[in-house]
């Protein structure tokens, strides 16, 4: 099978790579490419009949998947830090959430038909500020 991105993909958006995210890179955009792939056979799609820009669609959301986990490697969902002068306070903390959500995922923003037979996202949904309307619950 071959990846849907390749490493230079990734140095385009992200700039250069340091050698941990160089050792790693190919792995992110192969299990992103192989996510994408399971997708389109649930979804009945078929990649290689896509036009121009569906097939950059794809390629970026490999791509992002992959930037999401070399810019956050820990997993973190939440940091805080605190620091106050005096009388001295410094407070600093993160969380972690479960590897799937923390991890790597193909996000359905940026290829919609990116969903399982359930009709729930692999990975997360993005939604933009306010409420989402009743059809975005569908299935839920």
């Amino acid at each position: 099978m071959t990846p849907l991105a390749i490493g230079s993909d990734v140095v385009a958006i992200l700039g250069p790579l340091t050698d941990a995210q160089a050792a790693v890179v190919d792995g992110l955009l192969e299990q992103a490419s192989v996510k994408v792939y399971l997708a389109a056979k649930r979804a009945g799609v078929d990649l290689t009949a896509l036009d121009e820009l569906s097939t950059l669609a794809v390629k970026a959301a490999v791509v992002n998947a992959a930037v999401r986990v070399l810019r956050n490697p820990e997993g973190l969902r939440q940091f805080q830090r605190t620091m106050t002068a005096g009388p001295f306070t410094q407070t600093e903390g993160g969380s972690r959430g479960d590897a799937d959500r923390a991890g790597l995922f193909i996000d359905v923003a940026d290829v919609p038909w990116v969903t399982t037979n359930g009709g729930s996202v692999i990975g997360t949904a993005r939604l933009a500020a306010g409420m989402a309307s009743p059809s975005a619950w569908s299935g839920r």
